[in-house]
């Protein structure tokens, strides 16, 4: 992507020419391990090979000058490389009312919350109106605002009446929203994402039957990834097993207070656990090559859920059994019994027996494993990026 650059030469078909100019608002980029700033980059990419003059509006970042090249446009909210959180949502505000009459030509995509809670003011007093609008809602900003008690919930339902389309990223969130926002009917496609367009290939795996099995987990060290839930299932393990496997956990720390607990807990297991930090991908790609199973309880927490996980289907790519919780729009990311095992959140006794299984039985592994590669290749950004882009009214 370049920077204040003119976007490198992406030829349209003639007509394609006349698409408004699309862009996409969120406070999450540069991509990183699964999450928003991936789905945004190659929902945006992919939408640019379609013939779209696509943007990224975001605050502004020291990396972005890696995308160089790429058919996609940045354009940062504030003039500071580093944008505090506290300070997103007024200098966004500002940017889209300096930028208003631009506006009225372009579509407007709402990626993420932030950018969705300036739009539910300036929406409702009228001072900024898009040629188009659309609403992406990935599961636990629509459970938030219809919890509020602040007037979030009215301004959703007003907003959503005005948006040519809503995106979701599951089937679940879509039940969820057409639930408790009718207007939004009619106007919403599931565009859920896809594994990753340019993944480091590792190369032949490195596991290999008899050796220790290894677990793996990649997401945020957050409360609701479940990282606490894998560790204690593990210490439930007898004494052999506990010693014939090591836990990966992949991510950046979010939650200090949380990831404290976690290295207490995973000292006292008797388990070989591995804490990587945030690392690149081509580190994290080998760390896929060389586990065995990929393990993510995603537990609902307070008006946050996992509204599908990206990491799930990177996982399956990969050629990794699952291990899951079955909630939000999981069961749409993993199927149950085919690429991977779910149980119930909260049922202990069912989590640690799945893991025993996928443990004691590589033939297990190596089905689901390979199930889930042909399940991961039938999602692409293209198919995604004509769901939200196509044929708009």
């Amino acid at each position: 992507m370049n920077a204040g650059k003119a976007p490198a030469p992406n030829p349209r078909r003639r007509d394609e020419a006349d698409k408004p100019a699309i862009l996409l608002a969120t406070h999450e980029f540069f991509p990183t391990r699964g999450g928003i700033g991936v789905y945004v980059y190659e929902l945006a990419n992919a939408a640019a090979r379609q013939g779209h003059d696509v943007r990224v509006l975001a605050p502004g970042h020291s990396r972005w000058r890696e995308l160089d090249g790429l058919p996609v446009r940045l354009e940062a909210i504030s003039p500071a490389p580093v944008l505090a959180h506290w300070w997103y949502l007024p200098a966004t505000a500002a940017w889209l009312l300096a930028n208003r009459r631009r506006l009225r030509g372009q579509v407007l995509h709402l990626c993420q919350q932030g950018p969705l809670r300036v739009m539910l003011v300036l929406g409702f007093l009228g001072l900024v109106r898009p040629q188009r609008l659309i609403i992406t809602l990935h599961g636990s900003e629509l459970l938030q605002m219809s919890a509020s008690r602040l007037g979030s919930r009215w301004l959703l339902a007003r907003l959503l009446g005005t948006a040519d389309r809503v995106a979701v990223l599951s089937k679940w969130v879509k039940d969820q929203l057409v639930h408790s926002y009718p207007e939004a009917a009619g106007k919403v496609v599931v565009a859920p994402g896809a594994p990753r367009s340019a993944w480091p290939n590792p190369g032949e795996p490195t596991r290999s039957p008899g050796s220790v099995v290894t677990i793996l987990t990649v997401g945020r060290i957050h409360p609701r990834k479940g990282q606490r839930t894998v560790l204690e299932a593990l210490g439930r393990l007898d004494t052999g097993r506990r010693k014939a496997v090591r836990y990966v956990i992949a991510g950046p720390v979010v939650d200090p207070d949380f990831e404290t607990r976690l290295r207490r807990l995973a000292n006292s297991g008797g388990v070989d656990v591995i804490f990587t930090g945030d690392i690149d991908d081509d580190v994290l790609s080998r760390h896929y090559a060389g586990a065995d199973i990929f393990a993510m309880t995603s537990e609902p927490q307070a008006n946050s859920v996992e509204g599908f996980g990206l990491a799930f289907l990177e996982a399956s790519a990969a050629g990794l059994p699952i291990l899951g919780y079955r909630t939000g729009g999981v069961e749409e990311a993993v199927q149950d019994g085919r690429t991977g095992l779910l149980v119930e959140p909260g049922d202990m006794g069912g989590l640690v027996g799945a893991l025993t299984r996928l443990i004691d039985d590589a033939a297990l592994r190596e089905r689901l494993g390979e199930n889930g590669r042909q399940w991961a290749a039938k999602f692409s950004w293209e198919s995604c990026a004509t769901a939200v882009y196509g044929d708009l009214p």
